[in-house]
Order: structure tokens, then sequence, then C-alpha cells
């Protein structure tokens, strides 16, 4: 099977898991990132959630497989694409209604998306067990800015006359652990391309890294799903882990850069990307309500 294919199914994997988990946290109760053991109890007492795990796990499998043959620049545009079916599903099948700016929003995502795409270059695979200084720094933040804003950045206090907020700081926080987790996925490929043993990456900080943001962004894709549409909560999402992939991960493991042309098409992709997410909505105009 190509690698390109691969990398596909990898993000549809995770995207349909997703979609169970949306309709398992409708039924659990309200669920609080102040209170993250009891959000993780919440999920594994439900079978749906199990489901979604699985299919998680699974897509984690397929993607070390594709990111052992393809570059961060090639398979950073084809995760992004993933996203359409993800898009689909939740506006005919969760009959989630998008407003007029929001559509705009995603039309400015799409440009991004193709961008990126035609910023890819024919390079080769490069193979570097990263750095253990730049690799802690990275996780740290990953745990840190997420958990400022789930408390903060897209809070909106209850009430009779509060507004529902959108999901747009919710996304970004679950892009950016994402976002790490792959980098650590990346990290374990290219460790086993370099022809590490099984002790010897337990020996290194990646796997470790990749368990703490796989059970953070669990807890924190839960909450935000219960809250907000999961076509806001994972459009953001994507942008954010996938920018983050393309740009940190090239850094960290020391890919070539893709021309003058190519960074000039990055650059693009990330400005038109960081307008459509400062132009999402940050509250909802009514509230949403989802009946499954």
């Amino acid at each position: 099977m190509p690698a390109e294919l691969i990398a596909f199914l990898s993000n549809i994997c995770y995207y349909l898991a997703f979609a169970v988990w949306k309709v398992a946290v409708g039924r659990m109760d309200p669920l609080h990132g102040a209170h993250p053991l009891h959000a993780m109890g919440q999920g594994l007492r439900d079978s749906g959630w199990w489901v979604g795990l699985l299919l998680m796990v699974g897509g984690a499998g397929l993607q070390v497989t594709a990111l052992t043959t393809l570059p961060l620049n090639v398979a950073a545009p084809i995760f992004a694409a993933s996203l359409i079916p993800l898009l689909l599903l939740a506006v005919f099948y969760f009959q989630e209604r998008l407003a007029p700016r929001e559509w705009l929003c995603l039309g400015f995502v799409g440009v991004a998306f193709v961008l990126l795409a035609l910023s890819v270059s024919d390079q080769p695979l490069t193979v570097t067990t990263g750095r253990t200084v730049p690799i802690l720094l990275v996780a740290v933040l990953s745990l840190v800015i997420p958990g400022w804003l789930f408390t903060s950045g897209d809070y909106t206090q209850g009430g009779r006359h509060a507004r529902p907020v959108s999901g747009v700081a919710y996304g970004i926080g679950v892009g950016i652990v994402y976002g790490t987790s792959e980098l650590m996925i990346k990290s374990l490929s290219d460790l086993y391309r370099a022809g590490y043993g099984i002790a010897d990456i337990a020996a290194t900080p990646q796997p470790y890294i990749l368990i703490l943001t796989a059970t953070t962004s669990y807890v924190m894709t839960g909450i935000a799903l219960q809250r907000c549409r999961m076509a806001i909560v994972i459009t953001v999402g994507t942008i954010t882990s996938q920018v983050q992939l393309l740009l940190v991960g090239s850094v960290l493991y020391g890919e070539a850069s893709p021309g003058t042309i190519g960074v000039a098409l990055r650059i693009g992709a990330l400005v038109i990307a960081g307008t459509a997410i400062f132009l999402f909505p940050r509250q909802e105009k009514r509230a949403y309500e989802l009946s499954v």
C-alpha cells in the first residue's frame, strides 16, 4: 500500500474516533478540565469511548508506518487533507449548522492546505534521533499552553444569559497536544529506522511523552466535543497540529528547507490559517444542542 494512502487512512481513523467520542460524551455527565480523573473515569466506563480509543491506536500505528517512509513536508498536507471527510460527517450526520462566516473560515483553511500541498518538494527522508532538551521543551509547552487555554482562553461564565463558546480555544489546545503526539510518533519512527531496539527506545523520553500527551488529549477532546461543535473543534485542532508538525518538526528533526518558493508558500499558508482561526466566532449566536 502506498505510504501516502497509509498517511491519509491514519487520520481517517483519528476522525472516526472523534465521531464515536462525540456520541459517547453526549451520554456522559458534564466533563471539566479541573477534574481530569473524573473525565477519564467517565470515558473508561463507556463502551463507545473504548471503540474510539481502538480507532485512535490504529491510526497511530498507521501514522508510524507512514512516517517511516514519508518526510514531514509530504505527510503534513496529507494529514490535513483528511479533514474533508470529517467535515462532511459533522454537517450531514451530526447536523451541525455553520454560519456564513464559519464557511468563509473553512474556505481559508482549504486555501492554506492547498498552499501547504504545493510547498511539498522532492526531498530525501531524513532520519534523526532528535535532541533531548528541545523535545522536552516542546513537551512542556504542549501541556502548559493547552492547560491555560482550557481554563481561560475560551471560557465563559455560566448563567441564564451566557452564550456558549464555539470551541476555538479548545481546538487550539487539542491541536497543540495532538501535534506534540505526532512529533513523538515521528521521533519513534526515526528511532526505529536508526536501528534502536525496544530497550533503547524505552530509555528515551519520547515514548513517555507520547503516552502523557495522548492521555491528556483524550481528556481534552472529550471536554471539547461535549461542549462544542465537532466541525469547529477538529478543524481548528487540525490547523494547529499540522502547522506545528510541519514547522516545529522540520526544525526539531532537521528536515531540509523546501526552497524559496516552498518557504513562501508555507508562510502564506501560515498567515491564511492564522487569519481563519482569528475570524472564527468565539461564541455561538444561540445555544447549540446536539441530539443523537
